[in-house]
């Protein structure tokens, strides 16, 4: 445990480097603008990327600092299904079809998103919420992946209303939920 906790705290570093570069090009970029350098990079595309670089950084290093302090993660996810009317999932994932955002299934069968149930049910699917549990915990591998083992709770499925989303709510739930490609249970949603 002492050498997975040493292994964190790198990380963690690793991070507050990475918020500390990310700052500091910002700062550059505002002392050229205000210095009549150049009058468009200041809170341009760059400041953007880089506020979102320090946006991910800051959620990341309070994941680790969860783990440290509990030794695992748990969290709820929810994430919206294509079925058949008779329940059977589809395998379908959400793309930008070429007539706007649509689900996608059997290697090439689009169905465009709807606003309303009727809408599905007449064209024969139906969307339902999966909600699940996860329990993460972090590896000593040598692999890339930071979260490397994870176990399904709880899941429950239920009939909705389609929201028009498919994906969990925010980066840092699909970081940690998608983190394995290897899953056959999640495979269909990349």
């Amino acid at each position: 445990m002492k050498k997975l906790n040493l292994k964190i705290k790198e990380a963690i570093k690793s991070q507050e480097a990475t918020i500390k570069r990310a700052r500091e090009s910002i700062e550059y970029r505002s002392e050229n603008y205000y210095n009549c350098i150049d009058d468009y990079s200041s809170g341009g595309i760059c400041d953007k990327a880089a506020n979102e670089t320090i946006t991910r950084a800051e959620n990341q290093i309070e994941l680790y600092k969860e783990f440290l302090s509990k030794g695992e993660i748990i969290r709820e996810f929810e994430r919206e299904i294509l079925t058949d009317l008779e329940d059977n999932d589809l395998n379908a994932k959400i793309v930008n079809g070429k007539y706007g955002r649509c689900w996608v299934y059997g290697g090439g069968i689009f169905v465009g998103l709807a606003k309303k149930e009727s809408t599905y049910r007449n064209k024969g699917y139906k969307v339902r919420t999966v909600t699940e549990t996860v329990r993460l915990t972090y590896s000593l591998t040598d692999t890339e992946k930071l979260w490397e083992n994870y176990e399904i709770l709880n899941r429950t499925i239920v009939d909705s209303t389609p929201k028009r989303i498919a994906y969990a709510d925010s980066w840092i739930n699909k970081w940690i939920y998608f983190a394995s490609k290897e899953d056959p249970e999640i495979e269909h949603l990349y």
